[in-house]
């Protein structure tokens, strides 16, 4: 038999080991079991542990998870926390794939990051575009309909051009960003956004194909 002293000493193992490398299962319980928000699960910390209950402190507060039904032994809480996270991601829409570098443009798309940051640095400098000025000679000599059109432009496109970038980044957060674990106002987050702010649909192809590959090398460790 397993005495008392060993049963302790596996649980504060099980403690530690959560506690390092699993707050964010441990968020997803909280959220999905105790229906807290993302913010009230933040920075998790397993404090106890038992056959039937996780006593988890997060935001402040101190928690209570069950375990249903209450497990035999230690040796089957591992696969009841893998399949309670399972089923808290599938409930919550979080993919097992986690994101966590930030990828900078590359090939063409730094043609298309150039030009949408050429276009917000043009409306800046809007104020200062007047008849006389350097910038404005140049562009009476190269540009189509002179000066005064790409002022033109410049101005009357520049609502659409905002509200598109701008929904483009709204979009890239709740389909992608958080869908993938990239907590909102991290640098890897800011990064993101800020690419597709710049960039638009390249940063999506760029973040998919990162995403498609980590898939891959996660597959490639099953076999």
């Amino acid at each position: 038999m397993v005495d008392a002293s060993d049963n302790e000493a596996r649980k504060d193992r099980i403690i530690s080991h959560m506690n390092r490398d699993h707050t964010r299962e441990m968020a997803n319980y909280l959220r999905h079991y105790n229906s807290l928000t993302k913010r009230q699960a933040t920075n998790p910390s397993l404090r106890d542990l038992s056959l039937d209950t996780m006593h988890i402190r997060a935001g402040g507060f101190n928690h209570e998870v069950p375990l249903v039904p209450p497990l035999k032994s230690w040796d089957e809480l591992r696969p009841r926390l893998v399949e309670m996270d399972a089923v808290s991601r599938k409930a919550l829409g979080i993919s097992d794939i986690t994101v966590t570098t930030y990828l900078p443009p590359r090939g063409a798309d730094w043609l298309v990051f150039f030009g949408v940051t050429f276009y917000f640095v043009s409306f800046a400098y809007l104020p200062w575009l007047v008849p006389g000025s350097t910038a404005w000679t140049i562009l009476d000599k190269g540009f189509p309909g002179g000066a005064a059109m790409f002022r033109w432009l410049v101005k009357v496109i520049f609502v659409p051009v905002l509200g598109i970038h701008v929904t483009e980044c709204y979009l890239l957060d709740r389909l992608r960003l958080s869908r993938h674990g990239v907590d909102r106002f991290t640098l890897t987050w800011l990064m993101w956004q800020a690419s597709c702010f710049l960039e638009g649909l390249p940063s999506w192809r760029r973040f998919d194909a990162h995403v498609a590959e980590k898939q891959k090398q996660k597959d490639a460790k099953k076999h």
